[in-house]
């Protein structure tokens, strides 16, 4: 079964949301929240895996782990050569997130690192050396206010109750 927002239904939905508040939640303990058999949670959870839907795993608090330095890159290219540079700024480990965009900046980087000096060296050894990049505008934040990593709401308020 393809998942999407058309084949996903009201219960599909209130599983991702319980999910995204406990990943580690049990089969058990979801079936209760939701008022479904063990059995449906199973099969649904598989279903949302193994089309791509959701993905379960942890996420670490970066600054937690030692990367003090966070910084949006954005990334003007020849159009010609945009599809390389995001190509090659997708294999850098540093590199957690990376976008095409319209506007005034053709891909947009989201990196993390451990010191300014680590970014420095990353902008001026690694990207000027990408063959295609014409200018970048590095932005490096200096307070987190907020970060959901992904985690939709749904507007559902059954989960209030």
């Amino acid at each position: 079964m393809l998942y999407n927002i058309a084949t996903m239904d009201d219960i599909d939905l209130k599983l991702i949301d319980v999910l995204q508040i406990d990943g580690r939640a049990s089969n058990t303990e979801l079936a209760k929240k939701l008022g479904i058999s063990e059995a449906t949670v199973r099969r649904r959870i598989h279903n949302l895996i193994s089309t791509g839907t959701i993905t379960i795993t942890a996420v670490p608090e970066p600054y937690k782990i030692g990367y003090k330095t966070m910084a949006f890159i954005g990334v003007n290219v020849q159009l010609s050569e945009i599809n390389n540079v995001a190509k090659k700024l997708t294999s850098y480990p540093q590199v957690h997130y990376v976008g095409l965009c319209s506007g005034s900046t053709d891909i947009f980087a989201w990196v993390l690192f451990r010191s300014p000096e680590e970014l420095s060296d990353f902008v001026t050894n690694e990207l000027s050396a990408i063959p295609g990049i014409i200018r970048t505008d590095t932005i490096i934040q200096l307070k987190l206010l907020k970060r959901t990593l992904g985690h939709l709401q749904f507007n559902n308020s059954w989960t209030e109750q």
